[in-house]
């Protein structure tokens, strides 16, 4: 607005000296009419003139406002605490090494998993709180919990590209096998949760009861432990196979237990919350059979699993 006073006569004299026509925006009458004829052409040329104009007045001071907004807007995931920041798919030259990539991150995931499920153990076998290994479990669970998120986002990104089948395919597998994963140390955290909440009310499990709990974890702990073994990864059809047919018996087993515990309440005056508590127990481990099935399966070999 400033150098209108000159852009507009500058923009005259250019039209005029290209196209050799004097006064070209003077009117012209045409049947009568006076027009101008050469306005869409002129108002092309303020447009391009201005922007180009613009653009070569703006390059030497791009690095500068580059540097300024980076400083001016921060990102605010910079601040968080990522436990996979090397998962980023610009960093991977092929889909392959980014599933490759993912596919370890879900093994690690499996990992923290069993580590749980031991600490469950010894956390249940304490007659007192332990608080390094509760903490630990807490801990591990968050953590599952934000790697579930962070492998989520990685695939989501990677599946933007243009990917084989196959790697669709084993991508689907790795959020299925996070999902599970992760829902696996909600439960584990859930039948932590109940054990503190009776120890906090100086409440114990019956001898009878401890029992069944302990046959329960170490039933589920070989079955995940045979899951994730990577040796018999080649294997993992006839695992399936044995996992699921091991379910329904453990499945009965856990409804054998609630049968007993209500015949128990019949004779023997209990206390609501340890009676409650106990069968919460039994179905948290009932839903954590039922996501080591699904992580058995989603294991499978892809043309089993079709």
């Amino acid at each position: 607005f400033i150098f209108k006073a000159l852009y507009l006569p500058f923009i005259y004299y250019f039209m005029e000296h290209y196209s050799g026509i004097p006064d070209v925006m003077a009117p012209v009458v045409v049947d009568g009419k006076e027009s101008f004829p050469h306005t869409t052409t002129g108002i092309a040329l303020v447009h391009s003139i201005f922007n180009i104009t613009n653009v070569l007045l703006f390059l030497p001071f791009t690095g500068f406002f580059a540097n300024f907004l980076n400083k001016a807007i921060t990102d605010s995931r910079g601040k968080e605490k990522l436990y996979l920041t090397h998962l980023d798919f610009s960093k991977y030259d092929t889909g392959f090494a980014a599933i490759e990539q993912s596919k370890f991150e879900v093994e690690r995931m499996a990992g923290h998993t069993i580590e749980m499920f031991s600490n469950l153990k010894i956390a249940l076998t304490r007659d007192e709180r332990s608080e390094e290994v509760t903490k630990l479990i807490f801990e591990r669970e968050n953590i599952l919990d934000t790697v579930q998120k962070e492998i989520t986002g990685f695939l989501t990104d990677v599946r933007t590209e243009v990917l084989s089948h196959d790697l669709v395919e084993e991508s689907n597998s790795h959020l299925h096998l996070a999902d599970e994963y992760e829902s696996v140390s909600d439960y584990i955290t859930q039948v932590l949760k109940l054990d503190i909440r009776l120890k906090e009310s100086d409440l114990r499990l019956s001898k009878e009861q401890i029992e069944e709990i302990n046959g329960l974890h170490d039933t589920l702990a070989v079955i995940l432990s045979r899951i994730n073994n990577l040796e018999k990864r080649e294997k993992q059809n006839a695992i399936h196979q044995s996992v699921t047919a091991e379910s329904a018996t453990i499945k009965e087993v856990i409804r054998r237990h609630r049968t007993n515990h209500w015949a128990r309440i019949a004779n023997v005056e209990m206390n609501p919350l340890l009676m409650t508590t106990y069968t919460d127990m039994l179905v948290s481990y009932r839903k954590i059979l039922d996501h080591l099935i699904n992580i058995s399966e989603a294991k499978l070999p892809r043309e089993v699993n079709s």
